[in-house]
């Protein structure tokens, strides 16, 4: 289905390292006039228009996609039903419709919004606009991470951990005592006094806790080292070329909802999230007066929901560079949209959204602008009352 422009409130902003999908098989998926359902139900179909199903992050593409035998019954565009061979275990097939946006996807290997996603071979009825449709195909976790699935968070079991034992037992663990019995009460040739006489002489001495490498010294335990010094980052950014609108990833309802006769209207009502990222656009190392350095690499994001530089002087760096552009807040907001919409019958949908994000190219320097890379800072964009815009609609994922 076509996206449409609304208001949309907060849509996460990931930029994604993934890998391409490894997907087997010469499968197509094939435009017909006619169908239902199963596979077999599709007919008049159009072979010469077949579109190999390759790696969503290398899909094919159908430039000027045109099926006047199909027209769309809700608008523009041609209601066309696709034969879809069967994907591979664990696997997707998809139909893509080009973005509305100036430099497509905040992840570049996405090709376009998700029209269909399937992972059955059967007759799927997508409405598909002039612009052009792509086939592509992902396999497993990548599926959620391009928007092809609803995403969920994955409930990792925690392991209980021990807390490691305290100086003074790791000490204690060190020095191994062997204590000596001695039984003197199993003697009768010994009088009281003698008893107790016997037993200082023979009495075990107290351990002494040694520290190793410490010259039998035992300093306070509880003693702290002083903190390294933070490493200082005198960074600056300016902004490089006009901005430009980017698509967000898109997020799906995870409720399916069947169409099998004219006229449903389907009602979408679920939560999405957006917060604001700084990625890298090229790779550089910059190395501060103190000598600590750090690898920009291509596609890292600094500030976000997937920023991953949080340990050390890295940390130091990350909060330099979004301090540079502006950027202070990264928490990931969540609201609840809803909206309306009409549907064919024949198919199984889910509702999607995804933002609209202004970017800006920002030239980043440290060091007195002895090295440079450039940086990528996007946000929601937001309409006259303040609220984001997005685009909303829904994909085929199955059979009625």
């Amino acid at each position: 289905m076509r996206g449409t422009t609304i208001p949309l409130l907060t849509v996460a902003t990931s930029l994604l390292s993934i890998a391409p999908t490894a997907f087997a098989g010469n499968s197509k998926a094939i435009p017909c006039v006619i169908g239902n359902g199963e596979e077999a139900l599709c007919d008049s179909c159009e072979e010469d228009k077949a579109i190999e199903v390759t790696a969503w992050s290398n899909a094919t593409w159908a430039k000027d996609f045109k099926m006047p035998k199909a027209p769309s019954q809700t608008g523009p565009g041609y209601d066309v039903y696709w034969k879809i061979e069967e994907p591979a275990e664990g696997c997707r097939i998809m139909l893509f419709e080009p973005f509305n946006t100036d430099k497509g996807s905040i992840n570049p290997k996405i090709p376009g919004t998700i029209v269909l996603s399937v992972n059955h071979g059967g007759c799927y009825m997508v409405t598909v606009g002039s612009r052009g449709v792509a086939a592509g195909a992902c396999c497993g976790d990548e599926c959620a991470n391009i928007g092809a699935i609803p995403s969920t968070a994955s409930k990792k079991v925690k392991r209980e951990l021990l807390s490691p034992p305290s100086r003074v037992a790791r000490s204690m663990l060190a020095t191994k005592v062997e204590p000596r019995v001695i039984n003197v009460d199993a003697r009768d040739d010994l009088g009281i006094q003698d008893k107790v006489e016997h037993q200082n002489a023979h009495r075990t001495a107290e351990p002494k806790l040694v520290r190793r490498g410490s010259g039998g010294q035992n300093p306070d335990p509880f003693h702290k080292k002083p903190e390294a010094p933070k490493p200082v980052w005198n960074c600056k950014a300016e902004k490089k070329g006009p901005s430009y609108s980017k698509s967000g990833i898109q997020q799906v309802d995870g409720r399916n909802f069947p169409c099998r006769t004219l006229g449903c209207d389907m009602t979408m009502d679920f939560t999405i999230t957006t917060s604001s990222s700084v990625s890298s656009e090229k790779s550089t190392t910059f190395t501060n007066s103190e000598g600590f350095s750090v690898d920009v690499t291509v596609g890292w994001m600094y500030a976000g929901p997937t920023a991953t530089t949080t340990i050390g002087y890295n940390k130091e760096f990350s909060e330099a560079l979004s301090s540079s552009t502006g950027l202070s807040q990264t928490d990931t907001n969540s609201t609840s949209v809803s909206w309306r919409q009409q549907v064919m019958p024949g198919a199984t949908y889910n509702g999607w959204m995804a933002p609209y994000l202004i970017c800006q190219i920002y030239s980043f320097s440290c060091n007195d602008g002895k090295e440079q890379a450039d940086m990528e800072k996007c946000e929601p964009w937001l309409d006259g009352s303040g609220k984001p815009v997005g685009e909303q609609s829904v994909m085929t994922t199955g059979s009625a």
